[in-house]
């Protein structure tokens, strides 16, 4: 056997083991980045709004190869998380709504208010999952309080005036819309005068709060402050008053001094 005949068999033989492997590996890859698809994403997507607060659906992102394009495929979501999501929108929106009406504000943009949301969820834990749908929610809520406190112009939007430094447009709706709430409570036990049930009634409840160290230190003092100093028949007297007043909202009259 002749030197070219021995190099024929060894390379023969490479090629048959574990080069030829290798070769069969590589030439496999290269193929399929050429032809084939990878799942480069998944996830959640959809669109928050409308009666059902929310519609949607999972998807899969396969990244094409040279000569093959990317493709997208979608299935339904599970009801129960689609349902999940649309009872939490709704809840917010409810929320939103609520506190503008104390506050004064209009509401008309809430109801044809929608925003899309696309959630990749591709090699997370169920908690790091969860904390995507979270924030996805929360840039929502925050998006509902854009509707109805702070000003656009075109597409551009511009915080309240009466909003505090770092505050979004949902804090600053939650903090006045709660102070306004809460101090007037106090006052209307109290007998003192109400403040007005406007943006700025409700920023001189929040600073009126803030003086007090917060709405909770506030009712703690003033709660004190009316146990001490007011007459009993007094107290009774208010808690009759504010009683009758929310009954009075649901259509429910009620006389206190009418033996029947």
């Amino acid at each position: 056997m002749d030197t070219f005949q021995k190099v024929g068999i060894a390379v023969g033989s490479a090629i048959g083991g574990p080069i030829g492997g290798a070769i069969t590996g590589a030439a496999a890859g290269v193929v399929n980045q050429l032809f084939g698809r990878k799942l480069k994403d998944s996830g959640i997507q959809g669109t928050f709004g409308g009666q059902s607060g929310f519609e949607g659906e999972s998807f899969e992102f396969y990244k094409g190869g040279v000569f093959r394009s990317d493709k997208t495929k979608t299935s339904p979501l599970d009801e129960e998380v689609r349902k999940a999501l649309g009872d939490t929108f709704g809840a917010m929106r409810a929320e939103v709504g609520t506190f503008a009406t104390l506050l004064g504000l209009e509401t008309d943009r809430l109801a044809g208010f929608t925003t899309s949301i696309k959630i990749s969820t591709k090699g997370l834990d169920e908690k790091a999952a969860q904390e995507k749908i979270e924030e996805a929610l929360a840039t929502a809520n925050n998006e509902l309080a854009q509707q109805v406190i702070g000003t656009w112009t075109n597409t551009t939007y511009t915080a309240s005036e009466y909003a505090k430094e770092g505050e979004k447009a949902i804090d600053t709706l939650r903090r006045l819309g709660t102070s306004l709430g809460t101090v007037n409570a106090i006052w209307e036990t109290l007998g003192f005068t109400l403040y007005e049930s406007s943006l700025a009634g409700a920023d001189a409840a929040s600073k009126m709060a803030d003086a007090f160290g917060g709405l909770e230190n506030m009712a703690a003092v003033t709660g004190t402050y009316y146990e001490n100093l007011y007459q009993e028949q007094e107290r009774k007297d208010n808690a009759r008053t504010q009683l009758a007043g929310e009954l009075s909202k649901y259509g429910v009259d009620i006389d206190f001094d009418d033996p029947d």
